[in-house]
């Protein structure tokens, strides 16, 4: 499934980002681009990354929010 439409990121791309460190939005946006344009993803990203996140450590860790307001 597409993520990102307007850089064509599907699941795959911003998992791998998630994996190789990005724990923001933001970073998420530095690493691979996601949710730079216009920011439609962002919600999706800030969801993605609290289930990686619930999933390590069993709740939300809220710096990975911190910048989804931006969405």
């Amino acid at each position: 499934m597409i993520v990102c439409v307007c850089k064509g990121l599907n699941e795959r791309e911003i998992w791998r980002a998630i994996a190789t460190g990005a724990v923001t939005v933001m970073e998420l946006g530095r690493c691979c681009g996601a949710g730079t344009d216009c920011g439609a993803c962002r919600r999706e990203l800030a969801l993605m990354l609290g289930e990686r996140f619930r999933a390590d450590s069993g709740s939300a860790a809220d710096p990975i929010f911190r910048d989804a307001a931006l969405a």
